[in-house]
């Protein structure tokens, strides 16, 4: 069970090391440096408002306005783009680098690490920006953002989770590719990015909370937005299946390892 954790304590200095190889190479030798991370989420932020918010005319039962959907719907969006962007690039974690997998003594495992420590970075850049518009438009920000790292640390188990089984599967089963950009954007319209949960029809709502993506953004708005703290219960549950999950992902991926040389 401790797996998890060993497999990044173990090579950490590996892993800080990809991952920062990883960083470097998406903002070396262009304009925006740094800033190209952030231009997805606010470019999706700036037409999700518009359609939602003024053309739909979508609001949230809590919200008070224009300036309050735009900040629950870029709170909703990065916490989906955190996960979305693991599930996105798990495919290509072992296909893509065939000449690290043929090296008997590189740890394979340690590439879900750096997809998931790159998206996280992705995150924080994207966070930082939410929280200069939340001081900007409110003025404050509520103490409860001290909650912010326990929140999303369901997610980021869930991360490396999939990181791992999608990754493993992918070596075999090359259509995998093909399915990913479907699910990726059927979670983003399954989860409660630009809705309030509260307004899904009561018949439908337990469904809607069975998303693990649910709970994750409904927190995050509830300590960076509310001013509320996170319920113990459902952080608790939530860190304990994703911990699970991850280790099953790795598990699996360990017990498929020693066929990826010949696959690929």
């Amino acid at each position: 069970m401790f797996a998890v954790v060993t497999s990044l304590t173990r090579h950490w200095r590996l892993i800080a090391e990809m991952t920062r190889r990883e960083i470097l190479s998406q903002i070396k030798g262009s304009f925006g440096g740094i800033f190209w991370p952030l231009l997805q989420p606010l470019l999706l932020l700036a037409i999700f408002a518009f359609v939602f918010g003024e053309v739909l005319k979508v609001k949230w039962v809590r919200s008070g306005g224009t300036q309050d959907f735009v900040l629950l719907l870029f709170c909703g969006l990065i916490v989906f783009n955190f996960f979305g962007e693991c599930l996105q690039r798990a495919p290509a974690l072992v296909a893509s680098r065939p000449n690290l997998v043929k090296k008997v003594v590189f740890p394979v495992e340690t590439l879900a690490w750096v997809h998931v420590l790159q998206a996280l970075f992705t995150f924080t850049l994207s966070l930082c920006v939410l929280l200069l518009f939340t001081v900007a438009l409110r003025g404050r920000l509520p103490w409860t953002v001290m909650f912010i790292p326990v929140v999303i640390l369901p997610m980021l188990l869930a991360g490396l989770g999939v990181s791992w089984l999608v990754g493993a599967i992918a070596v075999f089963v090359r259509d995998v590719t093909q399915v990913v950009g479907p699910l990726v954007m059927a979670l983003l319209f399954l989860s409660p990015v630009f809705f309030d949960l509260a307004a899904v029809p009561a018949g439908f709502r337990a469904a809607f909370a069975l998303n693990p993506l649910t709970p994750t953004i409904e927190q995050a708005r509830a300590v960076l937005l509310d001013g509320r703290a996170p319920d113990p219960v459902q952080l608790g549950v939530g860190i304990v299946v994703a911990f699970l999950f991850a280790w099953f992902g790795l598990w699996f991926f360990r017990r498929a390892q020693p066929d990826f040389a010949d696959a690929l």
